[in-house]
């Protein structure tokens, strides 16, 4: 991509473009940060529901006051070790939102790609910009078609 997404995404060099890509833009990027937290969550899950499991079993019952301190001290930790992954998960970028539209359309030659870029090289040359619009007005077309998929749950 000579341009990159940013126009669509708010960069510096933005261009104008779709109502339709943005608003595709803005459900790929929620998608993809959902899916980030999701997986970054799951460890501290599985430590709180391990500690729900202690307790309703009454296993805290048959250990002395120190054992019990220990305990959940240790899950404590444990938990916070769990919840370390979700202050580091990173915001999707413009390319990895552009390329999960292209991916959840599944339209052939990735039109939300094609609606970013900009003509590298024969600007100068008629015929290349008229083979460069009518390349960008069949991605508009087909950006119509073009969907956000809710998150992935794996």
């Amino acid at each position: 991509m000579a341009g990159g997404p940013a126009g669509v995404l708010g960069g510096d060099n933005a261009r104008p473009t779709s109502a339709r890509l943005s608003g595709l833009a803005t459900r790929a990027r929620w998608a993809l940060l959902v899916e980030r937290l999701w997986r970054a969550a799951t460890p501290a899950l599985i430590v709180g529901a391990l500690f729900l499991i202690v307790a309703w079993l009454g296993l805290w019952a048959g250990l002395p006051p120190v054992g019990r301190i220990a305990g959940v001290v240790l899950f404590a930790l444990a938990l916070a070790a769990a919840l370390w992954p979700i202050a580091r998960v990173a915001r999707p970028n413009a390319q990895e939102t552009i390329a999960r539209i292209d991916a959840d359309s599944a339209l052939a030659h990735r039109p939300a790609a094609t609606a970013t870029d900009r003509l590298a090289l024969g600007i100068g040359d008629p015929d290349s910009r008229l083979l460069w619009e009518l390349h960008q007005k069949r991605a508009a077309a087909a950006l119509q078609k073009a969907r956000a998929a809710q998150p992935h749950a794996n």
